[in-house]
């Protein structure tokens, strides 16, 4: 065996779509340039949520055999490139299941595929050419899921210089791709694109006129009616397509198809009415009507034989009135999966529902894995979610996962979130990728302590890794955490501003890192005192700002001020001592004073050989 069987696309839409014949006739029209091995531009397809923008692009390329890459955005989880995580976890197979080793072999399996999808093609220049570039490339793409080789190129590359590598390297996959087959790019939800998207868009859209790829981006409109584009040159050709309600007879056809039968006209009006001629919300609200009996086959065609009340006034509302038709157990399952998002791994969920009938007080007896799988095959066949491997499912819509989300009291959503914090903690204790998710769990739990504490592991990771911008966010979002709770006059304070100006300073910002290191020195002097070792590194990492701005009297002055607290600290020689002997002794060599600098390096050798061995890094500088 050489992997396990990949798994088949899902298709969530059952019957034949209806009533968008002239918006598919369009979409067919603009993937001619596909045929002809060319750049189809960017096609923006408009509309509200269940309008069946979805549905549309899934019905062209069925129509049209093109092959799809999806790459789905976040509402809430809007880290930098999560559509292309998201995308290249699929490709890649990256199963949460996995380890590290095993998703390696799993990644660089599927990347000599697609490298000997390329050796077969006909033009000799383009072929090696393009095998040389995924070559180069590997690491890089292989970084963005969180895979990492020790001395590969994304290993070399100036931290400064990886997110606009990164960008360059997810266009040269892509264009790749496409020339073993052309390639549709579907952006879902383009409202919630997170900036770092962006801005690979914006260099992949440009000079890739002989390459068969076309973007189709779906979006909402925003809150003002406008609507939402990607970051593309203004030469790069795009075309819009919004999808309005359906008329009443689409409609009428529509909802025939849903039930499986002729309607009277009574009935048609009256689900029109009430649905708007949205699509999605007339197939949940013909299947309410059905469930609560009010309509009836007579006479070969379906009648409303009893007006109900309390009819639910949206989408919203109908897809919760379904789910609480649902038995307690399925109803609570699909509930608890929705904590997870609108996809979901099984053993997370398992782990969930394990950790959540431990702690609730009913003392119910232990739930087994093989009863929960049960339970998730038979939510299957309410049509509620599909399976895209055996390990993982997604609900059927996002509208479907925000209602069973929203039917829930804040109350228990927060203990169920921390309860999936925990769960995802226990489960991946030694792998430091689901820090962020760890994160995201806890932030909704408001359970803030471990909120911080994982925000900052994950911008700790991230900043391991070399993912800057990354980082940056998670750290920033663990000082906000931080100001909330434990206020600006902390030492945790002091830290992650010290942390957030390593970031910055390492991203070539080193104004703003100035800013946050001074504020940390602020903190510390007043909490801690001139004379503490948090002070002194404060000091120090003042001074290597003003060294990169190239004001060295000033890196100077502050190197010798955290020397001077450090020889007043317990211990006579520290490692840290070593360390501002060594700032020191660089200061003077960049000025020239090569005396100087060698004699307050050879003072740090001195401790580094005591303190650390012959053997060390730190030794060899």
């Amino acid at each position: 065996m050489t992997g396990k069987k990949r798994a088949a696309q899902v298709s969530f839409y059952e019957g034949a779509m209806v009533g968008r014949d002239a918006e598919l006739n369009q979409l067919a029209e603009l993937m001619q340039p596909l045929k002809d091995s060319k750049f189809g531009g960017i096609v923006y397809i408009y509309g509200n949520p269940g309008i069946g923008k979805s549905r549309l692009v899934h019905e062209l390329t069925q129509q049209q055999g093109i092959r799809t890459l999806i790459l789905q955005t976040d509402s809430i989880l809007r880290k930098p490139l999560n559509s292309f995580t998201y995308f290249f976890n699929h490709y890649f197979e990256q199963d949460e299941e996995g380890s590290p080793d095993d998703r390696k072999t799993r990644f660089k399996m599927i990347y000599q595929e697609l490298i000997g999808r390329i050796v077969s093609l006909s033009d000799a220049e383009k072929r090696v050419k393009t095998i040389k570039e995924l070559n180069r490339i590997e690491s890089i793409i292989g970084s963005i899921i969180g895979l990492f080789w020790d001395g590969s190129i994304y290993d070399v590359i100036d931290p400064e210089d990886r997110a606009v590598v990164t960008q360059l390297a997810i266009k040269e996959f892509f264009t790749a791709l496409s020339l073993t087959e052309p390639i549709i790019l579907l952006i879902e939800d383009i409202q919630w694109l997170d900036d770092g998207s962006h801005a690979v868009f914006e260099i992949l859209t440009r000079q890739i006129k002989d390459y068969p790829l076309i973007i189709l981006a779906c979006s909402r409109f925003n809150d003002d009616g406008s609507r939402p584009e990607l970051s593309a040159d203004d030469d790069v050709p795009h075309y819009d397509i919004t999808l309005n309600e359906l008329s009443g007879d689409t409609t009428k056809v529509l909802i025939e198809a849903r039930l499986g039968n002729k309607t009277d006209d009574k009935l048609a009006v009256y689900i029109k009415n009430r649905t708007e001629g949205n699509p999605f919300y007339t197939r949940q609200f013909c299947l309410y009507l059905r469930e609560i009996g009010v309509i009836m086959l007579r006479e070969g065609q379906y009648r409303l034989i009893k007006e109900p009340t309390d009819i639910p006034t949206d989408i919203n509302m109908i897809l919760i009135a379904r789910i609480d038709r649902l038995s307690a157990e399925l109803k609570e399952m699909v509930q608890i999966a929705s904590v997870l998002g609108r996809e979901f791994g099984v053993q997370v969920l398992t782990a969930l529902i394990k950790l959540l009938h431990t702690t609730t007080l009913d003392n119910r007896t232990a739930i087994k894995d093989s009863e929960i799988r049960t339970l998730i095959s038979l939510v299957e066949e309410e049509r509620v979610w599909s399976a895209l491997t055996e390990f993982k499912y997604i609900f059927n819509h996002a509208l479907l996962r925000d209602a069973a989300y929203d039917m829930q009291l804040r109350a228990r959503l927060r203990s169920l979130h921390k309860l999936a914090g925990d769960a995802i903690v226990n489960l991946y204790t030694d792998d430091k990728t689901f820090y962020a998710d760890s994160a995201h769990h806890y932030e909704q739990a408001e359970d803030w302590d471990k909120a911080r504490q994982y925000c900052q592991k994950a911008g700790d990771y991230l900043y391991e890794s070399v993912k800057y911008d990354e980082a940056l966010a998670y750290r920033q979002k663990a000082l906000s955490i931080t100001l909330e709770t434990l206020g600006e006059k902390h030492p945790d304070t002091a830290t992650l501003y010290n942390s957030i100006g390593e970031v910055l300073s390492d991203n070539g910002d080193y104004d703003k890192a100035l800013v946050y290191h001074e504020k940390a020195l602020s903190i510390q002097k007043e909490l801690l005192g001139e004379k503490h070792q948090d002070t002194a590194e404060s000091y120090n990492n003042i001074g290597m700002i003003h060294l990169y701005k190239g004001d060295y009297d000033t890196a100077l002055a502050y190197y010798e001020k955290a020397l001077a607290i450090e020889k007043e600290l317990p211990g006579e020689k520290c490692p840290d001592r070593g360390c501002s002997y060594n700032n020191i002794g660089h200061v003077h060599s960049v000025k020239g004073d090569y005396e100087t600098a060698l004699a307050y390096y050879e003072k740090a050798l001195a401790i580094q050989n005591e303190m650390l061995g012959e053997k060390h890094l730190k030794s060899e500088n």
